[in-house]
């Protein structure tokens, strides 16, 4: 399994967004992952314009067993995999459904060919970019940008277009990019190729844009780190472990990445709507008792004001009320650092985790440890192993977080002759208390533990 080269979607639709609400249009949208179960419920919810932002193929260059079925968009599978969607099989889609929306933007590259099947649906107008282009990021960001920023000002979709591709020439020449840049997209038009009279589009109500899309329930999940690079393989492995078991471990030494692999799964798994109420997320650093634990994931089972109050002064009601929180929830507990209470409270840790797991049927738990959760009667710990970075991605992680450029003179002397193909040891900063466990020998650790 290799990743695929990634490209900045969520910017070019926060820069729509952000736009349609300076110019203050009450514009209600919805905003999905590209597979084909949300592609069909999008269609079917019969919206006025479509926009679809990622990677597109052409057949000439990549066939997947599909040589005669036209070029490709790539959507993703049930686990973050690509999933690689032909002209025929989404004329098959469209032509199921009926009606089809008046704007269709495909914002990737060689789409032309899947522009043609949009048209040919019944689509009025499609954006896309010729086949036999590739396409700029950051271009593809301000085309989109332009084009909507001019529609929504009350133009026709012809108007809009000639106005975003001259507003792109501009910016494109002020940014120092290839002209030619500009030249990439076509506007595709529907109908029988009688004259075409585009419509203005009216006067759109002032407002701003409203997310009409289903949020998860639970969805407080702390920031993603600033540089997540390297992980991406890991990411869609505890993707496809996490949707098979219900008990899963991410273990690995104090300070390899543990904790940002966990926050980008949970934000990957959000943003595709899974699971269906969303995720708990609990850092038990520092947590020496089970009851500490329990107390951490009450509070972010976001229990009432009543609720809350009661499980401070009642120590035995503390794991049925989160039972009454969760009963039919679909829900992922993710339980970070979990190596504290694990030390020092292992027995009870587990019986806890046990009663969760058998009365809330619907629950999973994914725990972060540098040592696994052990023996859980009942239910299998599936452990995944977390291993150093490579050392092409930890060379880009150490240029993103230093302070300032590092000379090659400073590569050498950091690195020596190191290959590509060699792990690299780069962590981010452990704990004081981590650093204190790592660098203490055993022998200290008993002479300490007898002194108390």
């Amino acid at each position: 399994m290799q990743p695929m080269s990634s490209a900045d979607y969520e910017l070019e639709f926060d820069l729509v967004i952000k736009n349609i609400n300076d110019i203050h249009r009450a514009v209600k949208y919805t905003k999905a992952v590209a597979t084909i179960a949300n592609f069909q419920k999008c269609l079917n919810e019969g919206p006025t314009i479509l926009h679809f932002a990622g990677h597109g193929l052409t057949n000439r260059v990549f066939s997947h067993g599909k040589s005669r079925e036209g070029d490709f968009l790539v959507f993703e599978d049930d686990h973050g995999k690509a999933h690689y969607v032909s002209c025929l099989e989404l004329k098959k889609i469209l032509d199921s459904l009926g009606r089809q929306p008046e704007l269709v933007f495909v914002s990737s590259c060689h789409s032309r060919l899947v522009g043609e099947v949009f048209r040919t649906a019944g689509a009025k107008h499609v954006v896309c970019v010729k086949r036999s282009e590739q396409m700029l990021t950051k271009v593809a960001q301000l085309f989109s940008k332009n084009f909507y920023t001019a529609f929504f000002s009350c133009n026709s979709v012809c108007k809009a277009y000639a106005n975003a591709l001259a507003t792109l020439e501009s910016e494109i020449l002020a940014q120092g990019l290839d002209p030619s840049e500009a030249n990439k997209f076509e506007l595709l038009i529907g109908g029988s190729g009688a004259l075409h009279l585009c419509e203005e589009t009216g006067s759109w109500p002032d407002g701003c844009a409203e997310f009409v899309g289903k949020t998860p329930y639970y969805n407080d999940i702390p920031a993603q780190v600033d540089h997540f690079v390297g992980r991406k393989i890991e990411l869609h492995c505890l993707v496809r472990l996490i949707a098979e078991s219900r008990l899963v471990t991410v273990m690995g030494l104090p300070g390899i990445g543990k904790t940002s692999v966990t926050k980008a799964l949970a934000q990957h798994l959000l943003e595709r709507g899974t699971p269906s109420d969303g995720i708990i997320y609990v850092s038990a650093r520092g947590l020496e008792s089970t009851d500490a634990v329990v107390d951490e994931v009450h509070m972010a089972s976001k229990p009432s004001a009543k609720e809350a109050k009661e499980i401070l002064s009642a120590n035995d009601k503390k794991l049925p009320l989160i039972l009454n929180l969760l009963a039919n929830k679909e829900v992922i507990l993710i339980l970070d650092n979990m190596e504290d209470p694990l030390n020092k409270d292992r027995a009870r840790l587990l019986n806890m985790l046990h009663c969760l797991l058998t009365k809330l049927p619907k629950l999973k738990i994914m725990a972060t440890s540098q040592m696994a959760l052990g023996p859980l009667r009942d239910y299998g710990e599936k452990i995944y192993n977390l291993y150093p970075l490579d050392a092409q991605s930890a060379v880009l992680l150490l240029e993103k977080r230093v302070p300032r450029e590092i000379k090659e003179e400073e590569f050498s002397e950091l690195f020596g002759e190191l290959s590509y193909n060699t792990p690299c040891l780069l962590y981010t900063s452990p704990s004081p208390r981590d650093r204190q466990k790592s660098r203490m020998p055993s022998s200290a650790c008993k002479k300490k533990k007898k002194k108390k």
